[in-house]
């Protein structure tokens, strides 16, 4: 019971980082606009209720859906304790081998039910295995590194998987390494990385979802592979400053161009 507990506890906090995010956004956006409002008497934009009736309620919206994603993490939170598969096939420590290879990490406790949940050998990440302890993926970054290099394994499984907002809490982060053999980013992954200035997303990674790097303001280089098929209108701050290294006649060119983006 107590172990169930604290996996609801700590799947809560790591799913409602996002939504607490959201609203700080939110606010900054809300605390922004007052201060163009006070202005307002010295520019062409009306001051007081007026400007607040013109102005883009980008900031409600961020903020509602920061409310929302907390309370439904509740509920996620919940279901993954109470729903989580039981098929796992338990690791063999001490470098014993398994069915999937060999295993060097340490598995956290749970019941049964739960999806066992591992720290790999270098104590910097938390994965999950699949149901042939073949492939990986990153539930968490534990490490304080100013840069990351994301492993294509860990503890000899490949990582083919990052689980949303695994890494939205690495502030001090000022250069990612994204490896190929994750092919999909998923929303929110690196959100609030606030000081990341190089990002480099290897070939082989063929999508990258909404909000993956939103809040990450600093952006200043960015490279992207020709593999990439699939990108989201929202998955960079909307005023990134950032120089984008492409492949000429690539997908991810089209993409930086038709939104803005300066390509060098």
């Amino acid at each position: 019971m107590e172990q169930g507990l604290r996996m609801i506890l700590n799947n809560f906090v790591r799913f409602s980082m996002i939504g607490f995010l959201l609203i700080g956004a939110g606010l900054i956006l809300s605390a922004r606009g007052r201060e163009k409002d006070k202005g307002g008497e010295e520019t062409d934009i009306p001051s007081g209720e007026n400007a607040a009736e013109k102005r883009p309620e980008a900031d409600r919206v961020l903020i509602f859906i920061g409310i929302v994603w907390i309370l439904c993490s509740g509920a996620a939170a919940a279901g993954t304790a109470a729903f989580a598969p039981d098929s796992m096939p338990a690791p063999v420590l001490s470098g014993g081998s398994s069915s999937g290879g060999t295993f060097s990490g340490t598995a956290s406790s749970g019941s049964a039910s739960q999806k066992k949940e591992y720290t790999d050998a270098t104590g910097l990440y938390t994965y999950t295995l699949d149901d042939q302890s073949i492939f990986a993926t990153i539930r968490s970054y534990l490490g304080s590194e100013t840069s990351i290099v994301i492993p294509n394994t860990l503890d000899g499984h490949i990582v083919t998987g990052i689980s949303i907002g695994a890494f939205n809490t690495v502030w001090g982060a000022s250069s990612l390494t994204v490896p190929g053999t994750i092919r999909n980013i998923p929303p929110a992954c690196f959100l609030g990385c606030f000081n990341l200035k190089t990002l480099i997303i290897g070939e082989g990674v063929s999508s990258i979802s909404m909000k993956a790097f939103a809040l990450c303001d600093k952006l200043e280089r960015v490279s992207l592979p020709e593999s990439l098929a699939r990108i989201d209108d929202d998955v960079f701050p909307e005023d990134c400053a950032a120089v984008f290294t492409v492949p000429a006649g690539s997908e991810a060119e089209s993409w930086c161009l038709s939104h803005g983006f300066t390509v060098g």
